[in-house]
């Protein structure tokens, strides 16, 4: 599997404990794959795991109420997206 990395190496570049890993992806706020007995992640795991945890540490919001302030901020981008291709085509 290329561009995967082990919760080890999450652990590592997040500075997240494995144990904390783990409860993220149990709670479906963080997607892995297992294979075997390890996980695998993708490199998206790991900016959302930092995202995730500067929300904690900031605002002090618990685990659910970062996923949805993600999944908030991801649909406000796409909804900016869109009003930007529509603006592009209105000056064309």
């Amino acid at each position: 599997m290329a561009n995967v990395l082990t919760i080890y190496e999450v652990c590592c570049l997040t500075r997240v404990p494995e144990a904390t890993v783990r409860r993220l992806v149990r709670l479906g706020i963080v997607q892995a794959h297992e294979q075997g007995s390890t996980l695998h992640f993708v490199p998206e795991s790991v900016r959302r795991i930092g995202k995730i945890m500067r929300l904690r540490h900031d605002l002090g919001v618990n685990f659910h109420a970062a996923e949805l302030v993600l999944d908030l901020v991801q649909r406000i981008e796409a909804l900016e997206g869109r009003l930007e291709f529509f603006a592009d085509d209105e000056d064309s």
